[in-house]
């Protein structure tokens, strides 16, 4: 049952992410069930729960005679507030979790095709096999933010047999690979929890969420590693400063 929910869980994530980056035309259909079966080589079942979840975020309708809609941006269940030029300060847990130590759960390692927003951020072609590692971040044994990194295959062959041995990516990286971090490049959105989103950090859907979108490059401006975190906003203080002013949320 375990492996069956991680199946359509991983789908919705593809899914999702090709439906933000406009791969499926605004009102046109959405593949049948029978072709994403197909496309991914699962069961009709996986499918279905998969298509509930991106019908619940409001991504997709299912119409009677008409088959899977694509919805229009202004109708999915996301609210972005950019903090253009903004530098983060500081992020301390609040409430039942202030003064808490942070723990990472264990890495997991597999390789996907890099979409759109993860190709432009590593320089490479749409549809490149990338690693994903993904991992937790811990409060009191709670789920407080979700992390993805993405690496060019190429930068740290034999990846996906050393997952067990990762604590921390960059220290990894460097002592293992000689791959070792020059700058980086750091974007913040504000956005809601999605349904997927929700369950894995134990909150509500549609709660506050702080994306942080962080490209690492090495020396020479090659981009190293791509990476995706979501932070419960609702229990952090977090605060932004520009050159005119502070944000504290």
């Amino acid at each position: 049952m375990r492996n069956e929910e991680l199946k359509y869980v991983q789908i919705y994530n593809i899914l999702k992410e090709e439906l933000y980056n406009s791969k499926y035309e605004v009102g046109g259909h959405f593949p049948t069930e029978d072709q994403l079966k197909e496309r991914f080589g699962v069961s009709k079942t996986t499918i279905r729960h998969t298509i509930a979840m991106l019908v619940a975020d409001q991504l997709i309708s299912v119409r009677q005679g008409s088959g899977m809609i694509v919805l229009p941006i202004q109708h999915r269940q996301i609210s972005y507030n950019k903090m253009q030029g903004a530098i983060l300060t500081s992020i301390e847990f609040t409430g039942e979790y202030a003064g808490h130590e942070v723990m990472t759960s264990r890495v997991s390692v597999d390789t996907v095709k890099a979409l759109e927003a993860t190709a432009a951020a590593l320089q490479l072609p749409e549809g490149t096999e990338v690693y994903r590692l993904q991992f937790f971040n811990l409060v009191k044994s709670d789920t407080v933010a979700l992390y993805t990194n993405y690496i060019p295959l190429e930068l740290a062959p034999g990846l996906e047999n050393r997952e067990r041995e990762i604590v921390r990516v960059i220290p990894f990286l460097k002592e293992e690979y000689h791959r070792e971090v020059s700058y980086s490049l750091t974007d913040y959105t504000f956005s809601t929890a999605n349904i997927v989103e929700a369950k894995l950090l134990g909150t509500e859907c549609g709660s506050p969420l702080l994306e942080i979108h962080t490209t690492y490059y090495m020396e020479g401006d090659i981009p190293m590693m791509y990476v995706w975190s979501r932070n419960r906003a609702d229990i952090m203080k977090i605060n932004f400063r520009n050159d005119s002013q502070e944000f504290i949320f």
